[in-house]
């Protein structure tokens, strides 16, 4: 449970002994055989060949993590965690039955790790194009079926000719055309009105200065005035000549009327017929059109470019699959043999395996096998797929085999073993205790166990014991000297009340195996 803590399991508050204070959990692991330099440099940890884990779990059920110190995610620590443990239990057994994991074996045996990750970078390249492929194909069909209808609509939009800003030119001309009579006439009466007319403003301006002009030598400041009128007579003549010009202007030309109201109503037509209440949003349309029948028209390349990228990652995926293939094949009678060997030893004498890898027509992300491990414990039985033909007891001791040799390709700071041993006893009990101590030799093993004859075998031996005060109990754990280690041992094979027959027996398994 601590370690699973450790390893980035989620905190339960209510196994906590005392839910009001903080619980810390702290292990400390050495990393000088891991490689696990580029991990921490990536998630920006300080590295050091011993490397401090702490976890702690407030009552409010909130936990922080830590790695040397660092804050880390859950997701951090259990990728750390991969690394660092492998906690197997009999539960676990039942991953020897998943193909993927059979696979991972033989890859492992066969020393594939670095291809298989080469590999696994392309077929990830490689689906991520043939999915923006598809999406691609699905765009295509779809713009294809709307191609026609965008480019009726689009060229009917570019033989209208649109301008910006022309609908309310033309509402403007229309207006003035409509109106052309009366503009006329009230310009012609206002023309009249400012310079024509005897008394027009012009006129009387002119009789204004002239009187003014006589005042001067009475008075300077009429000099001044004599410039301002005559400034008011250069601006009445100008506006008389402009709206002279305004009324020659003006078109009472019924022809021309009809074509701007003939604009008018294509323009307003193309309007409704679209639904749009702004002319604006016509013109936007036009673009819009214009750019899909473009983005349409461009497809077709993109395609052609995207398929032949396709093709040539589809060589490279087929070059490298056929290399794990042939690999595969080359190592999996040698990894068979050995299997063979350690099941020999831990009991199974006459087991009989073999990996079946078949070849699928489709990529993977571990390649084009399929590799399905078929066994048989017993003489004469012929050889079935493994979850068929393997008892629990036969898959926990093959499932310790295979961790004692994927621990030499694939060293882990540590292995906990969590009662695989159960219901073996007698001479299997020591083979597996053997097994186990030899992989001491790659990695540091934790054992949980009920057998004497494996206790005798570790190096270390702990205690895990109940100590009730009659209103809680607490779970403990020590660590036993020689001495606590024989009364344990002899407990193990002779129950609580053990003779001196049995402590001797469980000094002689200890002296035999401890040494």
């Amino acid at each position: 449970g601590a370690l699973g803590l450790l390893l980035g399991n989620r905190a339960d508050p209510s196994a906590l002994l005392n839910p009001e204070n903080k619980c810390i959990i702290e292990g400390h692991f050495r990393l000088d055989q891991l490689n696990l330099q580029s991990f921490f440099e990536e998630h920006e940890l300080d590295f050091d060949d011993s490397c401090i884990i702490r976890r702690e779990i407030l009552a409010s059920g909130k936990s922080r993590a830590f790695v040397n110190d660092t804050p880390v995610t859950l997701n951090i620590l259990k990728e750390l965690g991969e690394y660092l443990v492998d906690i197997h239990s009999q539960h676990q057994t039942l991953k020897v039955i998943n193909p993927n994991f059979q696979l991972s074996i033989l890859d492992s045996f066969a020393g594939n790790n670095s291809l298989l990750l080469r590999y696994k970078e392309v077929f990830a390249d490689f689906s991520r194009k043939s999915s923006k492929l598809k999406k691609l194909r699905e765009l295509e069909s779809q713009a294809k079926r709307e191609y026609d209808f965008n480019q009726f609509q689009y060229e009917e939009l570019s033989k209208a000719k649109l301008l910006e800003n022309e609908l309310e030119l033309l509402e403007k001309e229309s207006e003035i055309l409509s109106n052309a009579e009366l503009i006329q006439q009230t310009l012609a009466e206002v023309s009249f009105s400012t310079y024509e007319d005897e008394t027009s403003i012009y006129n009387q301006l002119t009789g204004i200065r002239k009187s003014v002009a006589g005042l001067i030598h009475f008075d300077k400041r009429f000099d001044g005035l004599i410039h301002r009128i005559q400034s008011m007579l250069i601006e009445a003549k100008d506006i008389y000549a402009e709206l002279n010009q305004i009324h020659d202007g003006i078109s009472t030309d019924n022809d021309k009327l009809k074509q701007v109201n003939e604009r008018l109503g294509l323009i307003n037509s193309l309007m409704a017929k679209h639904q749009f209440l702004e002319y604006e949003q016509l013109i936007s349309y036009r673009k819009s059109l214009a750019k899909k029948l473009k983005i349409a028209e461009n497809q077709s390349e993109e395609l052609t470019e995207l398929e032949t990228e396709l093709n040539t990652l589809k060589q490279n995926l087929k070059a490298q699959a056929q290399e794990l293939h042939t690999l595969r094949q080359k190592s999996h009678e040698g990894l068979e043999k050995i299997i063979v060997d350690l099941l020999s030893l831990v009991g199974i004498n006459d087991a009989r395996i073999e990996f079946q890898i078949t070849q699928i027509n489709q990529f993977t992300s571990t390649g084009i096998d399929k590799v399905e491990i078929y066994f048989s414990a017993n003489k004469g039985i012929k050889l079935e797929p493994i979850g068929n033909a393997a008892s629990g007891g036969e898959l926990s001791r093959l499932m310790l085999c295979l961790k004692a040799i994927l621990s030499e390709g694939n060293p882990r700071g540590l292995i906990v073993f969590d009662e695989i041993d159960t219901g073996i006893s007698g001479e299997v009990a020591i083979k597996v205790g053997k097994i186990i101590r030899q992989l001491s030799q790659n990695t540091q093993v934790l054992c949980i166990t009920h057998l004497p004859q494996v206790a005798a075998m570790g190096y270390e031996q702990y205690q895990v014991f109940k100590d009730s005060d009659g209103e809680k109990t607490e779970t403990n754990i020590r660590h036993l000297n020689r001495k606590a280690r024989i009364d344990e041992i002899a407990t193990m094979i002779g129950g609580s009340n053990a003779s001196d027959t049995v402590r001797k027996n469980a000094e002689e398994l200890l002296m035999s195996y401890a040494s």
